[in-house]
């Protein structure tokens, strides 16, 4: 069976996610959050 990842998974592969939070972190970014995480919020606007 071959397998195949979706141009759209191939390019989040491209940012490390324990940087991106360590960032998030470091910036104290979810604070105030209250819908989307910073991540999920980064993947939805990557996508549109």
């Amino acid at each position: 069976m071959r397998r195949f990842s979706s141009i759209f998974s191939q390019l989040l592969q491209l940012f490390s996610r324990l940087e991106f939070q360590s960032a998030v972190t470091a910036t104290k970014a979810e604070r105030y959050m209250r819908g989307f995480t910073c991540w999920g919020q980064f993947v939805r606007m990557l996508f549109t």
